[in-house]
């Protein structure tokens, strides 16, 4: 009777232990989901801003063209530039806190410094044409094209060598990958153009 006694308490003793690490690993396995689940959002958010605007400034130099062609006013010009530059420098500050690993060097350096360059060149132009000297305007934006083109260079390179599982060790990509599939299925992650017209 002592050793039945002895071998149900024992057996007892088992099924507690194991319903305790069953517990303790469905609470690791939801942590460690919901963990996977906010780095992939904080993916798709770095995407968006890149490409498209605000961190891409395609639609400042076209503005600049539209401008010294004349097709919208100075004041118009003038009004696009400063909310264009202030929604960029909004989401550069954002990250500059934010920034997941492995994305700073790219992000908020080379795209960032060839962005800079450009809005000084682009400021540059506007002030020729609010000086009524539109050919002056027009050597200002030839020289802020240049830039314009090495941050366009720098987007890509953002874009195409990043990728979401670069955040992840290897154990995590199966939820990961779940997340993805659940993101695509409600529609959350949509697909990222990656053409442009050889000017913009």
């Amino acid at each position: 009777m002592k050793s039945l006694r002895h071998t149900l308490m024992l057996l007892s003793a088992c099924g507690i232990a194991v319903a305790g690490l069953i517990s303790t690993s469905s609470l690791w396995v939801s942590a460690e989901s919901a963990r996977s689940t906010a780095q992939v959002f904080i993916v798709k958010d770095v995407a968006a801003d890149i490409l498209p605007p605000p961190l891409f400034l395609i639609e400042l130099r076209l503005m600049l063209s539209q401008v010294i062609e004349g097709s919208i006013t100075l004041d118009k010009a003038k009004t696009e530039s400063e909310r264009l530059q202030k929604e960029y420098n909004d989401r550069i500050a954002y990250w500059e806190k934010n920034a997941p690993e492995g994305l700073q060097k790219q992000l908020l350096v080379s795209q960032h410094e060839s962005a800079k360059v450009f809005m000084e060149g682009a400021n540059t132009a506007l002030k020729a044409m609010f000086g009524g000297d539109p050919a002056a305007a027009n050597a200002e934006m030839q020289i802020a094209q240049m830039s314009y083109a090495k941050h366009r260079a720098a987007v890509d390179e953002s874009r195409d060598g990043f990728e979401p599982q670069d955040l992840f060790e290897d154990g995590e990509l199966v939820i990961l990958r779940a997340a993805q599939k659940a993101g695509q299925q409600l529609g959350l992650f949509e697909q990222v153009p990656s053409a442009h017209d050889d000017e913009f």
